[in-house]
C-alpha cells in the first residue's frame, strides 16, 4: 500500500517529503506496531524510514498479557475475537487443530463455523457465543495450552508478540483503563520490555477510565496530534492547506468549544471529516456541539485556519 501510494503520487506529479508515520487501533494498533517494527528492522525501512508511530489499544504482547488476561476471567465481551484469532491462526500454521470442536465445545463450533463466511460480523458471531469461557472453550485445552510452553497455541501467539523491538524513532502507545477487549496491560508490558532493553523513544500513554469503543476516538484524537506536531508541512502547487489553529477549548467537547481572541464577527464552520462538507456555520465566540454526533469533526475559523475537533458525548 505505501509503495503504491508513492507510485500515485508520483504520476499525480506529487513530491512526498520522505516522512512515513504509522498510526492504528485496536486491530490496527498491532498492525502498526508490526509494521513500525518491520520499517526500523528490515530492508524496508531503506524506501519508508520510518519517522514515527502511534498505535492505540493493540493487543501488542498477545502471548504474555493478551492471552493470559483473556482466560483470567470468567467471560470474555468480544467472543468472536477468539474465533478469528483461532481460525485465522490455523489457516496460517495448520497445527492448531483438524476440526473446530477440538477447540470450542458444541453446538458452539458448527455455529461460529457457519457464521465464519464472511458475511456475518462480529456482533453476529457473538450472539450465537455462549456468555461464558467454561461452556465456550473446551475444558482440557486451556490446561493443555498453559502447561506446555510449546503448544502450537503458544507458539502462535509468540511468533504475532510485537512488542519486543527497540524504537528508532519516537513511539506513543495509547490507551484506556477501563479496555474490555484489549487488555491495557498490553501497552504497559510492552513499554516495560523497551525500557528495560535500552529504548529511550517510547511512552505509554494514559488516555482515562474508558472501554474499548469509547477510548478509539480518543486514541485517534490524539494519535493525529502526535503526527500533526511532528510531521513536516508539505507545499505544493496542486492545493493550498491553511494554517492550524488550536487557540480553542475544551477539545474534546460535549457541549459547545470557546473560540481564544475570537470577536462576535468571527465567522466559523463545521466540517464533515470524510467529505469536507459543512454542516454548520456561524460566527461569535461560542460553537455548539451538542448535536453532533461523537467523532471527528474539522473546525474551520475564517482567517485563523483549520483544526481537528473531537466531540464525545
Amino acid at each position: 500500500m505505501m509503495k503504491a501510494a508513492a507510485e500515485l503520487a508520483s504520476d499525480l506529479g506529487y513530491t512526498l517529503n520522505g516522512q512515513n508515520f504509522i498510526s492504528g487501533y485496536s486491530q490496527g494498533g498491532h498492525a502498526a506496531m508490526a509494521l513500525a517494527r518491520d520499517l526500523t528492522y528490515t530492508n524496508y525501512g531503506d524506501d519508508f524510514p520510518l519517522s514515527g508511530a502511534a498505535p492505540g489499544s493493540g493487543p501488542y504482547d498477545i502471548s504474555g498479557t493478551q492471552f493470559p488476561l483473556t482466560f483470567d476471567a470468567n467471560s470474555y465481551s468480544n467472543p468472536a475475537y477468539l474465533a478469528y484469532n483461532v481460525v485465522g491462526w490455523n489457516s496460517y500454521y495448520g497445527t492448531l487443530f483438524d476440526e473446530l470442536d477440538e477447540v470450542f465445545q458444541e453446538p458452539y463450533a458448527s455455529a461460529v463455523l457457519e457464521m465464519l463466511d464472511g458475511t456475518h460480523d462480529a456482533v453476529a458471531i457473538n450472539n450465537v457465543c455462549p456468555e461464558t469461557l467454561e461452556e465456550f472453550i473446551q475444558p482440557w485445552l486451556l490446561d493443555s495450552i498453559f502447561n506446555n510452553p510449546n503448544h502450537p497455541f503458544n507458539l502462535a501467539a509468540q511468533d504475532n508478540d510485537v512488542h519486543e523491538w527497540i524504537p528508532e524513532a519516537p513511539v506513543e502507545m495509547f490507551y484506556c483503563t477501563q479496555d474490555e477487549q484489549v487488555f491495557y496491560q498490553n501497552a504497559l508490558n510492552a513499554a516495560e520490555w523497551m525500557t528495560e532493553n535500552g529504548s529511550e523513544l517510547h511512552v505509554a500513554t494514559n488516555l482515562g477510565s474508558y472501554d474499548h469503543g469509547q477510548c478509539a476516538e480518543l486514541a485517534i484524537f490524539n494519535s493525529t496530534l502526535w503526527i500533526q506536531a511532528k510531521v513536516d508541512e508539505c507545499s505544493t502547487a496542486h492545493m493550498s492547506e491553511p494554517s492550524r489553529f488550536t487557540d480553542f477549548f475544551p477539545n474534546p467537547a460535549s457541549r459547545e468549544v470557546t473560540l481564544s481572541r475570537a470577536t462576535v464577527s468571527t465567522r466559523w464552520h463545521v466540517l464533515n471529516l470524510a467529505t469536507g462538507q459543512i454542516v454548520r456555520s456561524g460566527q461569535g465566540q461560542i460553537v455548539p456541539v451538542e448535536d453532533l454526533a461523537s467523532g471527528m469533526w474539522v473546525l474551520h475559523v475564517e482567517g485563523r485556519g483549520k483544526a481537528l475537533l473531537c466531540v464525545a458525548h
